[in-house]
C-alpha cells in the first residue's frame, strides 16, 4: 500500500451494520496484542494505536466513503460494531492487516474540494453553519485533546431522539428506530478526517463512540452528541 491520503469506499454486503476503521499499530504492536488488549479495555487499548481515519457504520445492503491517512507502518483495519451477543465484530474476526512499506512514496489524491468542515471537540461537534444537506465530500477538524470520530444516523420518521438512545445504549440491540449513514472513522488530535456524504431530507443524530480512558465512557455519554436536520 502506498503511503497518502487514499479513499476508501466500504461496501456492506453483511447482515449487520458495518464500518472500517483503520488504525495504525504503534511500532512493535501486533493485531493480538491490540485486539486483546481491546476486548479488556478498549479506552486503554487506544495508547496502542493512532486513529488514522476509515468509513463509519453503514447499514447491510448500503456502501460508504471516507478516506484514511497512511504513513508507513502497520495497519489493523477493524470493526468495532456489536453483534447480538454483544460481542464487537473485530473480535469475531472482522480485522484485517495492511503494510505501507518505508519505502512507499506519498501519492496526493486529486479530489474534490471539501465543501464544509466540521469542528471535533472534547466533549462537542461544531457542524457548519449551512448544514450538511450538501452532497459531497466533509472535513472533519479534531480541535480536541483525544481521538474523535463522527457517525451519521437519520432517525426513522416518526422516531425521536428519545427512541434512538436506548437501541444504543443496549448496543445496537432491540427495535432499530434509525438508519446508519457513514461518516468519519477516528482521527487523532489535531488531525482531520474526510468523509462523502450525501442525506437524504430528514432528522439525524450525529455521535462519537470513542471510548475516554479516563472515565471509560462513550464520548457520546460524555455529550458528544449532535442532532440535526436535513431540509427537504
Amino acid at each position: 500500500m502506498a503511503a497518502g491520503r487514499v479513499p476508501v469506499q466500504l461496501q456492506n454486503n453483511g447482515s449487520e451494520p458495518h464500518q472500517v476503521m483503520i488504525l495504525r499499530l504503534h511500532d512493535g504492536v501486533s493485531i493480538d496484542r491490540y485486539l486483546s488488549a481491546a476486548q479488556s479495555d478498549e479506552g486503554s487499548a487506544g495508547s496502542l494505536i493512532d486513529n488514522s481515519g476509515g468509513v463509519n457504520v453503514v447499514d447491510a445492503g448500503s456502501a460508504g466513503t471516507g478516506y484514511a491517512d497512511f504513513q508507513p507502518g502497520k495497519y489493523a483495519l477493524v470493526c468495532y460494531i456489536p453483534s447480538g451477543d454483544h460481542v464487537g465484530h473485530l473480535h469475531k474476526g472482522m480485522v484485517a492487516e495492511l503494510t505501507v512499506p518505508d519505502t512507499a512514496a506519498a501519492t496526493p489524491i486529486a479530489g474534490p474540494a471539501p465543501v464544509a468542515d466540521l469542528v471535533m471537540q472534547d466533549f462537542n461537534f461544531t457542524l457548519p453553519a449551512q448544514g450538511l444537506g450538501t452532497s459531497g465530500t466533509y472535513r472533519f477538524v479534531n480541535n480536541g485533546a483525544e481521538a474523535h470520530e463522527f457517525v451519521v444516523m437519520r432517525i426513522d420518521d416518526g422516531k425521536t431522539l428519545n427512541d434512538v438512545l436506548p437501541y444504543l445504549q443496549a448496543g445496537f440491540q432491540g427495535d432499530k428506530p434509525l438508519t446508519f449513514a457513514g461518516g468519519s472513522g477516528g482521527v487523532e488530535p489535531g488531525q482531520t478526517g474526510f468523509a462523502d456524504l450525501a442525506l437524504s431530507p430528514g432528522h439525524y443524530v450525529a455521535m462519537c463512540f470513542i471510548t475516554d480512558p479516563a472515565s471509560h465512557k462513550h464520548h457520546a455519554e460524555l455529550g458528544m452528541i449532535a442532532p440535526f436536520e436535513v431540509p427537504a
